[in-house]
């Protein structure tokens, strides 16, 4: 059983005890956490200072999963049993291979005592019956099947919480669109209260937008903006049971609703040789949010890793603007999502990268890796983003922020700022053709000494970056910059 962030937040039994596990799920406030496998169970544990004199125990069963804490909390399992879960699935090389301390054997040997006389219990009953053939329902069968009856009753909390939740942030859209905007005297006092209301009702991605508005709608017509969108939200999901499987995944996501990984990764996914092309780091709170967006040499496909570690824990993966990846990436449901998670990798080494750049594919005049490419596979002119992006909104309304891969870009400065352009095929045929309708202009956001890199690394020559296009704000943020088969990156 594979252990995931989200896997340990499905254990949890109530939002309150999730929100204190997060508090007990820094690695340094632990010690002793030591990993033991037995022929049929691999078991966990720690020990960790409380509001008593001595340390608590904790350990987890990972076959069970089963939890036990010595802290006096009625709850199961607790905080304490919530934060391990949580330091195991984030960073599992903290736990030291070792023989079983004495308090964590004795509770093994009662698990494994219990569950054999379950066994045997279940085999006399199976005796005496007329049916030789019955199977033997074990003690993990049974734990199984509780499992997935739980996962499924707090899917069903889970939804009833969202449903009121999106119910009365329609209330609250509607009154302040009745009373109008200047009813709003404290904006980051008022949206605050509504992410709040948003995460008891388990709509964290939501609620994250909602806390944003103050600071990034910075006019009326950018609130009202975001308010559509908001109703738009709560209209879609009271009209859940009409929308496709696809549509309803965009939907959850918008929402906050979590993907397991390890359901993502039983399917079959892209197999390609993949190069870092962009990294976005950002802080919430506790997490650390990392964003690293992959590159399909073969394929000419762009991709998210998206991934959090609490406090200064390491990320799972985290790779390097020079390194290439041998990888299987399998995409996240929902129409022309971007966002995908690893299966499996390799980063090469030396030879294999030098095999790869020398092959002909890689040499092509349209691969990456050539110094000399003219057109890279999988990038658009500038000319067709926003022809590209309206297509992407009308099969998935909520991707306000996407990546794009965009070719033979300039970049000018105006007293207004800078902007990008390009030159289009039917502009440069016709001398006499006017110079309003020659060239496609985008603002862009970028680092102020970004433009004199960019300028000395291309010679004010067009070139291809990664960007990130929001049509909320009409921004365009460069991320990066490729040129001869290198990557700057610009963040």
């Amino acid at each position: 059983m594979t252990w995931t962030i989200d896997f340990v937040e499905q254990q949890a039994p109530d939002p309150a005890s999730m929100k204190a596990g997060y508090k007990q799920a820094n690695a340094a406030k632990w010690r002793g956490l030591g990993t033991a496998k037995t022929e049929d169970r691999q078991v966990l544990w720690g020990e960790i200072r409380g509001s008593g004199s001595k340390a608590y125990r904790t350990q987890i069963d990972l076959n069970g999963p089963a939890f036990k804490c010595t802290c006096p909390s009625r709850k199961f399992p607790c905080k304490h049993g919530i934060g391990l879960g949580l330091v195991y699935a984030q960073s599992a090389h903290n736990f030291v291979e070792q023989n079983m301390p004495d308090w964590v054997e004795v509770w093994i040997k009662s698990r494994q005592v219990r569950a054999q006389k379950k066994i045997q219990s279940l085999e006399s009953e199976k005796n005496e019956t007329d049916y030789p053939n019955q199977s033997l329902i074990t003690e993990e069968q049974e734990a199984l099947q509780k499992k997935a009856l739980a996962k499924a009753k707090r899917l069903e909390s889970r939804i009833k919480k969202v449903t009121q939740g999106l119910l009365d942030l329609e209330r609250r859209l509607q009154d302040l669109v009745r009373n109008g905007l200047a009813s709003i005297k404290e904006p980051d006092e008022y949206w605050d209260q509504v992410g709040a209301r948003l995460v008891d009702a388990q709509a964290s991605a939501l609620a994250k937008r909602v806390r944003t508005i103050p600071f990034e709608a910075q006019s009326p017509q950018e609130v009202l903006r975001e308010i559509a969108y908001l109703h738009l939200v709560c209209q879609a999901w009271s009209q859940r049971e009409n929308l496709s499987e696809l549509e309803l995944a965009d939907l959850k996501a918008v929402i906050g609703f979590s993907v397991s990984q390890d359901a993502l990764t039983q399917k079959e996914g892209l197999s390609d040789h993949w190069i870092l092309l962009g990294i976005e780091k950002e802080q919430e709170q506790q997490l650390s949010v990392l964003k690293q967006w992959l590159y399909g040499i073969e394929s000419g496909q762009l991709y998210l890793l998206l991934s959090y570690a609490f406090y200064n824990q390491p990320h799972p993966h985290y790779f390097k603007y020079s390194q290439i990846l041998q990888a299987e990436l399998c995409a996240y449901e929902g129409n022309v999502n971007q966002r995908a998670c690893l299966k499996r990798h390799q980063v090469l080494n030396g030879d294999q990268r030098g095999t790869l750049e020398y092959s002909d594919l890689a040499r092509s005049h349209d691969a990456i890796l050539n110094p000399y490419h003219n057109d890279l596979r999988g990038f658009i002119p500038l000319d067709d983003l926003l022809t590209v992006h309206a297509k992407t909104l009308s099969l998935q309304p909520w991707a306000s922020q996407r990546a794009y891969l965009i070719k033979n870009v300039l970049i000018s400065k105006s007293e207004e700022g800078l902007f990008v352009y390009s030159v289009s095929a039917s502009a440069s045929a016709s001398a006499s053709a006017s110079y309003s309708h020659e060239y496609t202009y985008l603002k862009i956001q970028l680092r102020p000494d970004a433009l004199w890199q960019i300028l000395a690394i291309t010679g004010a020559k067009p070139a291809q970056y990664l960007a990130l296009w929001n049509s909320q704000y009409h921004r365009l943020t460069l991320l990066s910059l490729i040129h001869c088969g290198q990557v700057y990156p610009l963040g």
